[in-house]
C-alpha cells in the first residue's frame, strides 16, 4: 500500500485464532483515547524518471557502526580516483562490478569488504563473530522463459536461527514457523518519511502489538548522509537492535514501486528491466548496488526474515498502461536481484512484495509464472478485500493465489492487510474482523499476516488515513492476544 498520510520533510496459527476466544476478550476491551481517525486523502500519481546515465564511479562510503560486528578485516586499498580513504572500520566502500543485462545475464555481486558483513549466528537473538571474508561471487542467471514449474523445496538458510523454506511452509530449527504481525513503515524514519521514530518508538510499537514480526521500509533514500555522498545505516541498525531485543523478525523491503518516502515517483517498466541498475535518482548508489550493501551488512543476522525487492511492483508504461512484456520483465528483475542477494547472503529469504490482486505483470496466471522459476521464497498478498474475511475474485483473488502458489510448492504470506474503521463498522467490528482474517489464513494454509499499519504521529506531523491502527486501538490488543496465546 502507498502510505496516505499527510506527508512531512513459532505458533501455530490455527490454535491461537481458535483458541483466542474472541468474544470474551473484545468484552474486555477499552479503547483508550488516542488520535481521531481521519478520512482517507487521495493523491494523484506522478511518473519517474527511468532514464539516467549509469554510474562508472566507485560506490560511496557507507557509514555508521554495525552493533553485531566485533572484529574488522583489512581490504585491498580503494582506487584514489574515486573512493575517499577509510577513517574507521564504520567507513567502508564498496565497488561495483559492469553487468549484462539480458538472458542469460551474469549476475556478478560487488566487491565488498569483509568487515561490513555481518557475523554468523546461532540463535535469533544472539550474533556471534565469525571468520570475515570478502565476497567475490558470481552466479549465472538463467533466461526467464516461459513455463510454470515447482520450485525448489528448500531455500533461504539452514543454518540455526534462520528461518528458512522447507517446500510450501517456512521452518526454524526444523520445526514449522508462522507469524502474526504489523507493517510499521517508517520505522526508519528519522523524519524523512512521515513523522520520526526512534528506538524507543519502535519498541513500543512492538510491544503494544505483541508482533512477531514487523515489515518496514529500508529504503536508499532514508540511508543516506546529509549531503548525499553516502550510506548511513545507523537508523536500521537501531531498529534492528530494537526488533531483536524482543525476539522479532523484520521483513526488509528495499524499494516502492510507488515512490513514497524515496526521490522518485511511481516506476514503470523500463525501470525494472534495467533503470535499478543504472539510474541513481539523486541516491549516492543504483538501487542494484545499494541492494548490495545492505545485504552485506546484514548477511548474518537472523534478526532480518526476509529481503523484500519492492513495495508492490508492477509493470506498466509511462502512459500507465500495462506493458506487454512486464511479466517477464518483473521476472527477469526478480531473477536477477535474486542471484546477487545470494551470491553475497546464503541465508535470507527472498520475496518480491506483489500486491495479487491483478496488477499488470501479475495478471491471472501471470502470478503464478512470475513467481516459478526458483528466485523467489513466498507469494505475497495484499489484502484490502474490506469487510471479507478472505476475499477476491475468480481470476486474481485470494483463494486463487493459496492454489497457484500451492502448485509451485511456495508458502503463502499476506504482507499487508488494511480494513478502514468505517468499511468494518466501527472499531470493535474491525478488531473482530482482523482476527477472522487470521483465522481465515490459517485454515487456507498461509504462513504469515502483517496487519497494515501501526500509526502514533505527534500532532505536528498530521492526520493519518483510516487504515491506521493506533494506540489503544483494540485491534492492536487483538493482534496481541492472538501472538501470546
Amino acid at each position: 500500500m502507498r502510505p496516505t498520510h499527510s506527508p512531512t520533510p513459532h505458533r501455530t496459527w490455527l490454535g491461537r485464532a481458535v483458541g483466542l476466544g474472541l468474544t470474551g476478550l473484545l468484552g474486555t476491551l477499552v479503547l483508550l483515547s488516542g488520535p481521531t481517525l481521519a478520512d482517507r486523502p487521495g493523491g494523484a500519481e506522478t511518473s519517474p524518471s527511468t532514464t539516467g546515465a549509469a554510474t562508472a564511479e566507485a560506490m560511496p562510503l557507507v557509514s555508521g557502526a554495525n552493533p553485531v560486528l566485533t572484529e574488522t578485516t583489512q581490504t585491498a586499498p580503494l582506487d584514489p580516483a574515486t573512493a575517499t580513504s577509510i577513517a574507521s572500520s564504520e567507513l567502508v566502500a564498496l565497488t561495483p562490478v559492469p553487468q549484462t543485462v539480458g538472458a542469460d545475464a551474469v549476475s556478478t555481486a560487488p566487491q565488498i569488504p569483509a568487515a561490513e558483513q555481518a557475523p554468523a549466528s546461532t540463535s535469533a537473538g544472539a550474533p556471534t563473530t565469525a571468520p570475515a571474508t570478502t565476497i567475490a561471487a558470481a552466479t549465472t542467471i538463467a533466461s526467464a522463459g516461459p513455463g510454470v514449474r515447482p520450485v525448489a523445496s528448500t531455500s533461504g538458510a539452514t543454518a540455526p536461527g534462520f528461518v528458512s523454506r522447507n517446500g510450501d511452509r517456512l521452518v526454524l530449527d526444523g520445526a514449522p514457523y508462522t507469524f502474526v504481525g504489523m507493517n510499521i513503515y517508517n520505522a526508519n524514519s528519522r523524519n524523512n518519511c512521515w513523522y520520526p521514530m526512534q528506538d524507543a518508538e519502535v519498541g513500543a510499537a512492538i510491544d503494544v502489538t505483541g508482533a512477531d514480526v514487523i515489515r518496514s521500509w529500508f529504503f536508499a533514500a532514508l540511508a543516506r548522509t546529509p549531503d548525499n555522498s553516502a550510506f548511513d545505516f545507523t537508523a536500521f541498525d537501531e531498529t534492528l537492535a530494537s526488533a531483536r531485543a524482543r525476539g522479532v523478525r523484520v521483513v526488509v523491503t528495499l524499494a516502492d514501486h510507488w515512490g513514497a518516502c524515496e526521490t522518485t515517483g511511481v516506476k514503470t517498466t523500463d525501470w525494472y528491466r534495467d533503470g535499478y541498475r543504472t539510474d541513481r535518482s539523486d541516491l549516492p548508489a543504483t538501487y542494484r548496488d545499494y541492494v548490495a550493501a545492505v545485504v552485506s551488512r546484514y548477511a548474518n543476522d537472523p534478526t532480518v526474515l526476509s529481503w523484500q525487492l519492492v513495495n508492490e511492483p508492477e509493470s506498466k508504461d509511462s502512459s500507465g498502461n500495462c506493458a506487454a512484456d512486464g511479466t517477464d520483465v518483473l521476472r527477469a528483475f526478480a531473477a536477477d536481484m535474486s542471484g546477487m542477494i545470494r551470491a553475497i547472503d546464503p541465508h535470507h529469504l527472498i520475496s518480491l512484495g506483489t500486491i495479487g490482486s491483478g496488477q499488470c505483470g501479475a495478471q491471472g496466471d501471470e502470478y503464478q509464472r512470475l513467481h516459478s522459476d526458483g528466485s523467489l521464497d513466498w507469494c505475497e498478498l495484499h489484502d484490502y478485500n474490506g469487510a471479507t474475511a478472505f476475499g477476491g475474485d475468480a481470476w486474481n483473488g485470494m483463494d486463487v493465489r493459496v492454489r497457484q502458489c500451492a502448485e509451485l510448492g511456495l508458502p503463502v504470506v499476506i504482507g499487508e492487510s488494511g480494513v478502514t474503521v468505517a468499511a468494518a463498522g466501527g472499531s470493535e467490528a474491525r478488531a473482530s474482523l482482523y482476527a477472522a482474517k487470521v483465522a481465515a489464513g490459517a485454515q487456507r494454509g498461509v504462513d504469515g499476516f502483517l496487519a497494515w499499519g501501526w500509526a502514533a504521529p505527534p500532532a505536528a506531523y498530521g492526520g493519518f488515513d483510516d487504515f491506521a491502527i493506533v494506540p489503544g486501538d483494540p485491534v492492536a490488543a487483538v493482534l496481541a492476544a492472538v501472538a501470546l496465546s
